[in-house]
């Protein structure tokens, strides 16, 4: 019930920078409220003073209304100044009807610690300058006509209720202070646990202007298998650290340069070698003066989306790309080769009597033999070519910006490497090699059709050959 009204129906969080105040505003309304309703009563019945009895009944219903503007609105900024208006109202007519008699300058004490705790600490001492200021203007202006005030019963009730009032005030203002400790040592907790959680399992990275890095979470260390010592405060330039490619590295380096954050995927070598695929962010890290200072990297770990997606597109046994992927990476270069007027190249290559080997010495060293040419292609050929296992023991090499010329060359260079390759049990083992280019208005379905016609003629006239 209680902490309902000091929060205005909780609109107030515990969490909130303005919770204190909606607190003490509703228990300064509170207070002065239960004052005044006794007084009113009071002066009524005991001391008779009807005029003054009438007054403060107005403000005890003016400070009601000021309540149930505040709950209605939560204007926090205007019921303070709400309720200091109405204090000094009531303390001002108060002193002037009753003067020093009773002990009635003991109820200025009550609005000081008010308008700090409403207004803050520079606000509330200039309110409380222009307030003194007021009464001591008022009472040196009243000098000589005041007499020695009198002590009795209606001076201990003025003396016991403002007394009261500054108590309960107090109270209530620390008893907010301890609620938003406990709540601040709630979150700070909570705060922990998730930066705990954050830093193991979200990969964050920050390198200073020179490169160096100054901050790693527990999840880059996990992925990357080094240490703390092995990263912190060592120089890792963005570019090696993250094995971009120079195209990529410009890139970035212009987006961030322009106050922008850059996103991509990058590949990263590990301590033990392997490499692992990241979704990175990286931006950079201004200061409260807006001065660059450090760049953060924030990553999460797509290898093994990576891994799926290499396997989807390429052959379990050689690791080149499989026919699928090879029909699309050939059209998109068939499209090229017609939108720019480029040469373009391919071989389709087979292995000579291949289903011998299987049949001599099983299919796991066909395998092996398939492997084995797998990687003589990739030695001989450039990065920019196209490998892929066509299927069985069929081979394609697509070739952008390069004629047949250059495609015969080499297909002869493959062709002495097969042939002059050791296999492993079996010894030696040759290739037939179909060649052809790209002619204009050449779809797919053609461009495959005339290299394996080529092939074919290869393997008919001899095997371990070349033709076009």
């Amino acid at each position: 019930m209680w902490k309902r009204f000091v929060t205005n129906d909780f609109r107030f969080s515990i969490h909130d920078a303005q919770f204190r105040r909606a607190y003490i505003i509703n228990t300064a309304i509170l207070l002065s409220s239960i004052t005044l309703f006794f007084f009113t009563a009071y002066n009524f019945t005991v001391t008779k003073h009807y005029s003054l009895a009438s007054i403060e009944f107005v403000v005890f219903l003016s400070f009601v209304s000021l309540l149930y503007f505040f709950h209605k609105t939560s204007n926090i900024r205007n019921t303070s100044y709400g309720i200091l208006l109405l204090l000094f109202i009531m303390l001002a007519v108060f002193i002037d009807l009753i003067q020093n008699r009773e002990y009635a300058l003991y109820w200025l004490t009550i609005f000081p610690p008010v308008a700090i705790f409403l207004l803050g600490r520079r606000a509330g001492l200039i309110t409380n300058v222009l307030f003194f200021g007021y009464f001591l203007a008022y009472m040196l202006s009243r000098e000589g006509l005041w007499k020695p005030a009198a002590f009795h019963a209606t001076s201990v009730v003025n003396v016991i209720f403002a007394s009261a009032f500054l108590t309960a005030l107090i109270a209530y203002f620390d008893l907010s202070l301890e609620e938003v400790s406990n709540a601040l040592a709630y979150r700070t907790e909570a705060l922990k646990e998730e930066h705990a959680m954050l830093d193991r399992y979200v990969i964050v990275c920050t390198f200073d202007l020179e490169g160096t890095m100054t901050y790693a979470s527990k999840a880059l260390y996990d992925i990357s298998g080094y240490s703390k010592e092995e990263l912190i405060g060592k120089n890792h330039r963005i570019a090696n650290y993250f094995e971009m490619d120079p195209v990529l590295f410009q890139t970035m380096w212009s987006a961030i340069g322009n106050g922008d954050a850059w996103k991509g995927e990058i590949k990263s070598r590990k301590k033990d070698g392997t490499y692992c695929w990241t979704h990175t962010t990286i931006e950079m890290i201004l200061d409260t003066n807006g001065k660059h200072t450090s760049y953060r990297a924030i990553s999460e770990d797509i290898t093994d989306r990576k891994h799926v997606e290499e396997l989807a597109i390429s052959d379990y046994l050689t690791k080149l790309y499989n026919r699928s992927k090879l029909d699309e990476e050939l059209s998109n270069e068939i499209l090229r080769a017609a939108r720019y007027e480029t040469p373009l190249c391919i071989i389709l290559l087979d292995i000579d009597h291949f289903k011998n080997v299987n049949d001599s010495y099983g299919h796991q060293m066909g395998d092996s033999v398939l492997k084995q040419i797998a990687r003589i292609l990739k030695r001989n050929t450039r990065k920019v070519d196209i490998l892929g296992r066509w299927g069985g023991e069929e081979f394609l090499i697509v070739m952008p910006s390069i004629s047949i010329e250059g495609g015969v060359q080499l297909a002869e260079k493959l062709r002495v490497g097969i042939e002059g390759h050791v296999f492993d049990f079996i010894g030696t083992q040759t290739a037939s090699f179909g060649v052809t280019e790209y002619h204009d208005g050449d779809t797919l379905e053609s461009l495959i059709k005339r290299v394996d016609e080529a092939l074919y003629r290869a393997k008919t006239n001899g095997r371990n050959r070349v033709e076009t």
